[in-house]
């Protein structure tokens, strides 16, 4: 048995407090009243000059209580060796209904452990199998985040944790899933990849039109990652917007799957240019214009001559080409601040709304440094849709790259687990509390 907070193990002097108590109380005497002691035979009386106990089972259950509560205090655990499983094998949720990982699967006893990549590395349930025998696609009852993309090389820390010689781990290898610097780890692992190769279609975002539905897909597999857009019509029975308007049923290889309804808003952009800067408007209305047309989002830019006589945070975006202080309400603002160290021509500030236009704006810097681009960056069109992208990027690595460095550790494995047994002593604690109660009360001590 150990104990995780020893320090408490002082406490156990406690015990001689209910000695000190037993030794130096006194029972007080009680008079009784008789009408003769003729019948009383006379005895030598006797002193004593010793202490004497009392109530010796009183003693020891007030003394045993002090004990338990300084041990409950010190958190024991009881320390027990296992032995190591031999191999444990660790399988990526989205690969269980790969032909190639239920083969191997169907080989493996029952004793070696098969565990699914996942935070905490749970143990994969018989009826989880059951589930995957009846389909080629992945357990669809399991845990919503079982789908998600794990990050790879925090769950290869995890792995140390467990009691086996060896670990065997079926993964994607999906490059979103890698976060980080690449762990060293003490226990031998193999990584075998089973990357997808067919070209999978799913669509992130459906944007309405006048008449239209604008659809936009990724395509993804282990080496590509690429998008489509489609437009499709309103009246096509296919596609189902519901009542409000503001969802689209799309239907899929699986099964019909509900997305938001975007609207095409127009994009409200302001340019506060009071000392005139030579064609800075006439470079940056161009490359709104090329923008436009070529997201087909109708991006409309006004010059302000004083800011404070208008609601800057309706605007989308302003140009601040001026040296004024910059006013509190601008939602999204790029301000002129020449850098003649910068590498892009828009930088970005110390928050997510402030950009930094770093030169003026020629001819040829809007297109050789893309300028047009770098204000799409800005614009974040796409932002509500980043994470879905991700959940959904099929590109992998190379298992080279993604198995963490093996090395061997100087210290002894320990095979051993401890288990918390404070519960028990609780349960001992009250039981003799209870004893000493009812004892001292028919003792009346």
């Amino acid at each position: 048995m150990i104990f995780l907070n020893s320090i408490y193990l002082w406490a156990l002097l406690g015990i001689i407090l209910p000695v000190f108590i037993h030794l130096w109380s006194k029972k007080k005497g009680k008079t009784i009243k008789i009408g003769s002691i003729k019948l009383f035979n006379e005895t030598t009386s006797r002193k004593s000059r010793h202490i004497q106990l009392h109530e010796w089972f009183l003693l020891l259950l007030r003394a045993a209580l002090v004990g338990l509560l300084a041990l409950i205090l010190a958190s024991p655990r009881l320390k027990t060796k296992i032995e190591n499983d031999p191999i444990t094998y660790i399988v990526e949720s989205s690969v269980l209904g790969n032909e190639r990982v239920r083969t191997i699967l169907d080989t493996v006893t029952t004793q070696e452990p098969i565990r699914l990549l996942t935070s905490g590395l749970p143990k994969l349930k018989t009826e989880d199998f059951s589930k995957l025998y009846q389909s080629n696609m992945p357990i669809s009852g399991a845990n919503k985040e079982y789908f998600e993309t794990e990050w790879y090389w925090q769950l290869a820390k995890e792995m140390e944790t467990l009691h086996t010689d060896s670990i065997v781990v079926f993964t994607n290898a999906f490059l979103s899933g890698v976060r980080g610097i690449r762990p060293r780890i003490h226990k031998n692992s193999t990584w075998i990849p089973i990357s997808p190769t067919k070209l999978k279609k799913k669509v992130v975002k459906a944007t309405a039109h006048d008449n239209k539905i604008e659809l936009l897909s990724q395509y993804s597999n282990g080496q590509l990652l690429t998008f489509e857009k489609e437009f499709k019509s309103k009246t096509d029975f296919k596609y189902q917007i519901n009542a409000t308007k503001d969802s689209i049923a799309i239907p899929s290889e699986e099964k019909q799957e509900l997305l938001p309804l975007f609207s095409k808003k127009q994009i409200d952009v302001l340019l506060y240019d009071p000392d005139h800067l030579p064609n800075q408007s006439t470079y940056i209305h161009a490359s709104l214009k090329a923008l436009s047309k070529y997201v087909k989002i109708p991006i409309a830019m006004r010059s302000i001559k004083q800011s404070d006589t208008i609601d800057l945070s309706k605007a989308d975006l302003m140009f601040w080409l001026s040296k004024e202080k910059l006013p509190e309400k601008a939602k999204k603002v790029i301000i002129y601040r020449p850098d003649e160290f910068a590498s892009r021509t828009i930088e970005p500030g110390f928050t997510n709304t402030q950009f930094y236009l770093s030169k003026l704006l020629t001819a040829a810097n809007i297109v050789e440094e893309n300028f047009a681009e770098q204000l799409l960056d800005v614009f974040e069109l796409h932002q509500d849709i980043e994470n879905k992208v991700v959940q959904h990027d099929k590109r992998t690595i190379a298992i080279e790259e993604l198995q963490p460095v093996y090395g061997t550790s100087k210290i002894k494995n320990d095979t051993s687990i401890t288990m918390d047994i404070s519960k028990w002593f609780w349960v001992v604690f009250v039981f003799l509390f209870i004893v000493e109660r009812i004892t001292a009360k028919l003792r009346k001590q």
